[in-house]
């Protein structure tokens, strides 16, 4: 009887300690604020990622001057953000600040961010992204304005408007790291001293 409980005991630990597999962000709930041209275009909606599809999409801009549509597709564990220029006059005036919150991951609880690591930006402009305030379910990402592409000019000189122009799209791996979950092994060695005792009490009487 002893041994039985030993060995359920420690199956147990195993058990709790094991990190199920296949961490993933599709099917978790998140948050997203964009900020530029001193307003906000995104004010913490929620979506759930999905893959394929897009989970956030606005057009920022400025009146007459320049409008920009921004996508923010999340996947299993990479953020891409795609500006398309859909008029004449420069991609980005503005500083485009996205703020993502509340990401949990899917099939593992004890994971958690560590970091984005730059995978792939392609555009027609340099651009120097910055990520910052990273936190265990979120981080902010910093697209700087003036890196503009100017409109097309025709033979005369005069400024072409564009209907679809130029973008810029940029892909981001989000790095985990595991954090340690101590209440549960904690649980399961109480159980197995409480078995213990018993144990000893019932050998006792």
């Amino acid at each position: 009887m002893k041994q039985a409980l030993a060995v359920t005991g420690v199956l147990l630990v195993v058990a709790l300690c094991a990190a199920p597999a296949g961490a993933t962000l599709i099917g978790d709930q998140v948050n997203a604020t964009l900020t530029a041209y001193g307003m906000t275009w995104i004010n913490n909606q929620s979506a759930t990622v999905v893959d394929p599809g897009v989970e956030f999409s606005t057009i920022t801009g400025l009146p007459g001057v320049v409008d920009n549509a921004v996508d923010i597709d999340l996947s299993a564990s990479q953020i891409s953000i795609t500006f398309t220029q859909l008029g004449q006059g420069f991609v980005l005036l503005s500083d485009h600040v996205l703020t993502l919150s509340n990401l949990d991951w899917v099939g593992d609880p004890t994971c958690v961010i560590a970091g984005l690591s730059l995978v792939s930006g392609s555009s027609n402009f340099s651009f120097t992204p910055v990520v910052s305030n990273v936190t265990d379910d979120g981080f902010q990402i910093t697209i700087p304005g003036s890196n503009g592409y100017p409109p097309v000019a025709d033979p005369e000189g005069e400024a072409v408007p564009l209907d679809v122009g130029p973008s810029l799209t940029a892909t981001w791996d989000i790095l985990t790291r595991n954090e340690a979950i101590p209440e549960p092994t904690t649980m399961a060695l109480l159980g197995m001293g409480a078995a213990g005792l018993i144990a000893k009490r019932r050998r006792v009487i």
